[in-house]
This record gives structure tokens, C-alpha cells and sequence, in this order.
């Protein structure tokens, strides 16, 4: 048995192929027992970040495998125009790449060594904008 993300469906062909379903076959069953396990097995890198509140919805609709309540958990502390949220990605390069999108936007509070990774990737960017700041346009 396998499931797909219903997202990475590209292209939808017909085939002649043909399949019998078990008699005994409960998809409501099989869908419990499947999730359950690939939530317990899934790789887990919680963050708490601070979100501009002018950018929170942005943030969650350009992260379509985060679910509020499920994968992004509102905190309560958080400077004023900020919302404090616990986010969880499947690994600190996901994370990573995710804030380092949102620019000024978002600021990591935890872990340090992703607040570190982010800061010295935001730096490599300046540093190469300084190197090819003297070409023609």
C-alpha cells in the first residue's frame, strides 16, 4: 500500500490496468493507523519564532505543510506588532531556508543555532551584493 501527497499529482491518465480491493479493506482504518505512524516517525525540528503580525498570514499560506494548531502553535510572549509562534519543520535546513525568506519579518527566537545559521547566511548575502554592487545594469 501507498499514499501520496496529493500535491505532487502532476498528470492524471486512465489505464486499463485493474485492481481488486480486499473485502476487508477499511480506508477510514488505514488512514488513522498510516498518519499515526508517519507523524511518530517524521523528523522534528521545533523553532519559536517572532512573526511581524503584517506577515503571519503570508508566512502560514507559503507554508502548505504547517498546519496552525498542528505544526505552528501560537505562544503567548511576543514584542508588541509581533506574534510568537512554535513552528515545527522536518529539519533545520527546512527551517532555514523557510525564515531566511521572510527576511526582517521573522526573527529567531530558538534555538541559537538556527538564529546563527540564519544571521550568517543573511551576512553571505550582503557580502555578495557588495562584490557585484559595481556591474552594469
Amino acid at each position: 500500500m501507498r499514499v501520496y501527497r496529493a500535491s505532487r499529482v502532476k498528470r492524471v491518465e486512465l489505464a486499463e490496468e485493474r485492481f481488486d480491493r480486499l473485502q476487508d479493506f477499511q480506508l477510514e482504518a488505514f488512514w488513522v493507523t498510516w498518519t499515526r505512524e508517519f507523524e511518530s516517525t517524521r523528523p522534528r525540528y521545533e523553532v519559536v519564532l517572532w512573526i511581524d503580525r503584517a506577515a503571519f498570514t503570508d508566512f502560514v499560506l507559503a507554508t502548505p505543510w504547517l498546519t496552525v494548531d498542528g505544526d505552528i502553535h501560537v505562544e503567548a510572549h511576543a514584542p508588541e506588532g509581533y506574534i510568537a509562534v512554535r513552528v515545527t519543520f522536518e529539519t533545520a535546513e527546512m527551517a532555514c531556508q523557510h525564515v531566511i525568506g521572510f527576511g526582517h519579518h521573522v526573527w529567531v527566537v530558538d534555538p541559537l543555532d538556527l538564529r546563527t545559521q540564519v544571521m550568517e547566511r543573511a551576512r553571505k548575502v550582503v557580502m555578495r551584493s557588495d562584490l557585484f554592487r559595481n556591474l552594469p545594469e
